[in-house]
């Protein structure tokens, strides 16, 4: 039996009816992978696995314990997988893994578990952290740099949760890229609001075609927003036309420009009108000259002529109109010669008339 505790690896005590994990009661000092998956575990004491010191594969799943204290990996600092999801898990304690700084592989995904945030110290210091599974859960809101300074980090899956938006620096100093290396970020199953707050996030997975976001029967699309724009199921990295007064209301700084601008059409339809009015102004008054000029011009020149010999007949000989008027003895001569019934062709043929 010693023999056997010494050289034992691989330990799986799934799907039993274990309610607890007795101190003293793993003493596998070469043990590398342990499974107590689904049985009804509601408590782990902190020294429950100090006999298992080289344990790199640690496998929870299933259990009904709501929280942890960070002492239960005091013993086994050398952890690279920790499977825990499918428990009433709701809130993870300051420094959940401050014992295990190797660690690689994080699940806590499916529907029992009740996340409802991820904060920013959730993962600090994990250095090497490769993969972070919390699908299926009720994360809402995840706070700056949730995500943040985690340079190893190439997998993550926060599909089929609450999240609406995320921070701009949430992924900060995370996910770099690396030649001949995918990404994934699983951000399906959400019901994500594509306002602008959300718009350097779309733009980030436009730009790195290589991080995965959607999984088989799992679409990374948009929610339906109020202004319907984009329509709702629009995925996340479609480029869409909405401007920013259909995604946001207006705010006062906004209808004062509006007004401004109203203000300004108006001024220049009027100035427009003021100066067309003018113009035609002055057209009218350019034509009618221009006709009076015609009319002048126009005018024959034996007509000119008579003109000129009536007025000189009537006030030749010394008379005038106003001397006639006068001297009523004179016989009034020039009454005589005003009339005229024929066209006058010449100053001669006036006289002889």
């Amino acid at each position: 039996m010693v023999n056997q505790r010494g050289t034992l690896t691989n330990l799986n005590l799934g799907l039993n009816n274990i309610n607890e994990v007795p101190v003293g009661a793993l003493d596998f000092p070469n043990l590398t992978s342990l499974s107590l998956e689904f049985n009804g575990i509601t408590i782990i004491l902190p020294q429950a696995f100090q006999g298992v010191p080289n344990l790199q594969y640690l496998y929870l799943t299933g259990n009904k314990f709501p929280s942890w204290a960070p002492e239960m990996f005091r013993y086994i600092t050398q952890l690279r997988t920790l499977g825990i999801g499918e428990t009433p898990i709701s809130v993870i304690p300051n420094n959940a893994f401050m014992y295990i700084p190797n660690l690689i592989r994080l699940e806590m995904s499916e529907a029992a578990n009740r996340l409802s945030q991820i904060r920013s110290d959730f993962f600090e210091g994990l250095n090497n952290l490769y993969s972070i599974d919390v699908q299926g859960n009720r994360i809402e809101h995840v706070q700056p740099l949730g995500f943040a300074n985690l340079p190893s980090l190439r997998h993550l899956d926060i599909s089929y949760n609450q999240l609406q938006s995320l921070p701009e620096n949430v992924f900060l100093n995370s996910f770099l890229p690396l030649p001949n290396d995918r990404r994934e970020i699983y951000c399906c199953g959400n019901p994500w609001f594509c306002n602008n707050d959300l718009l350097w996030f779309r733009q980030l997975l436009r730009e790195n075609l290589d991080i995965d976001i959607e999984k088989p029967g799992c679409l990374a699309v948009c929610a339906a927003s109020p202004s319907g724009c984009p329509p709702e199921g629009t995925p996340l990295r479609a480029v869409d036309f909405c401007l920013e007064s259909e995604t946001q209301p207006y705010t006062g700084q906004a209808l004062s420009l509006v007004g401004w601008i109203i203000l300004a059409i108006i001024m220049t339809i009027l100035l427009i009108s003021i100066c067309l009015l003018a113009m035609v102004r002055y057209g009218m008054s350019h034509r009618r000259k221009k006709t009076e000029r015609s009319g002048i011009r126009g005018r024959r020149p034996n007509d000119v002529i008579s003109s000129v010999i009536v007025r000189w007949w009537c006030i030749s000989d010394g008379s005038s109109i106003f001397d006639t008027a006068a001297d009523t003895s004179r016989p009034h001569r020039w009454r005589t010669h005003l009339k005229i019934d024929h066209p006058i062709t010449s100053i001669e043929n006036f006289n002889d008339s």
